[in-house]
């Protein structure tokens, strides 16, 4: 078991006076499978009267709140302690084409990933009779690593998944996008998790805290 200690800063800062703001935070890790939250409190200066906390439809934690007076500048902070317990990868999984209940919303088209004609093309390479999900998941996440050239100046947080595919050149949202829209197209339910990754410095180098 591994215990992080998550400070995570959102700092808007403004040109003019703002004299009302309505803000809606995801800063709060979820209890998962191997996860466990065991603290977590949000730092808002300036302090708006109330917080409130709700949970969406996918079962993430918001909190809105609403800044009602004329400020320059807007900070939330989130402190977070978490537990995490390594998992094995899944022994088993059904295979692609073999119908499956639930998630639904997961197979749909989304406003910036189209179940598109390109993509369900892209895919079929991966897509063997009776492969299983996440053989087939892994398969096209190579074949996007190996396809795709990792490029900054390519995209835009405006570039279109399809642009991304014709230009086979982005970032990681586009090559995530990717990923998604070819699942999607083939009736398998994908979706984003966002979160932390724990990555290792180069030797000699020391770790990077927040740009990393």
């Amino acid at each position: 078991m591994t215990c992080y200690r998550i400070c995570h800063i959102t700092r808007y800062v403004y040109s003019e006076p703002v004299s009302l703001s309505h803000n809606l935070a995801h800063l709060c890790p979820r209890n998962l499978r191997g996860q466990s939250v065991k603290t977590q409190r949000l730092e808002i200066n300036p302090a708006p009267a109330q917080v409130r906390r709700r949970t969406d439809w996918f079962g993430n934690h918001e909190d809105a709140f609403a800044i009602q007076f004329p400020h320059h500048e807007l900070t939330i902070t989130s402190f977070a302690e978490v537990e995490v317990n390594s998992l094995a990868p899944p022994g088993f999984t059904p295979a692609w084409d073999t119908p499956q209940s639930g998630a639904d919303e997961f197979r749909c088209d989304s406003p910036l990933i189209p179940c598109a004609v390109e993509l369900h093309a892209y895919a079929a390479a991966s897509c063997a009779p009776g492969r299983p999900v996440l053989d087939l998941a892994r398969d096209l996440s190579h074949r996007i690593h190996a396809d795709f050239a990792y490029d900054p100046s390519a995209t835009n947080v405006g570039t279109s998944v399809l642009d991304a595919l014709e230009l086979r050149k982005g970032v990681c949202q586009d090559f995530s996008q990717v990923l998604i829209g070819c699942l999607r197209s083939r009736g398998v339910p994908a979706r984003y998790v966002s979160g932390y990754l724990e990555t290792t410095p180069p030797p000699g180098r020391a770790r990077l805290v927040g740009a990393d």
